[in-house]
């Protein structure tokens, strides 16, 4: 499968390019980059230990702790925060939007569908 066509990736790395030669934060793009692969790697280990395991929770955490560091990176560097501040933040709210989601697919999994058909 292709999660993102050429066209699409294409694009984001150009608006990437161009938006960090404007700003003069050239020596940023390897971080950058480094971000994007470590968020690639996390879909796929996340839909691995899916699919050999069938337990969502193990798959759940995975995008918690690496949108935890890698948004926290991006916010420490670009806004000057501290950060484990900015990575602890992310990654709590990151948990409870998990949790809430959890909770309310076991709530759904519960409702039967064949009332409203």
């Amino acid at each position: 499968r292709v999660f993102m066509g050429d066209t699409g990736s294409l694009a984001l790395g150009g608006a990437i390019s161009v938006m960090a030669i404007f700003s003069r934060a050239v020596l940023l793009l390897p971080i950058m980059g480094a971000c994007f692969v470590a968020s690639s790697v996390s879909v796929i280990l996340q839909v691995g230990s899916y699919k050999l395991r069938k337990k969502p929770l193990l798959a759940a955490l995975c995008p918690v702790v690496a949108n935890g560091v890698i948004v926290g990176v991006m916010l420490a560097v670009f806004y000057a925060l501290p950060l484990w501040m900015t990575m602890l933040e992310v990654a709590v709210g990151e948990a409870v939007a998990v949790a809430l989601g959890f909770i309310l697919l076991a709530a759904l999994r519960r409702v039967d569908l064949s009332r409203f058909q």
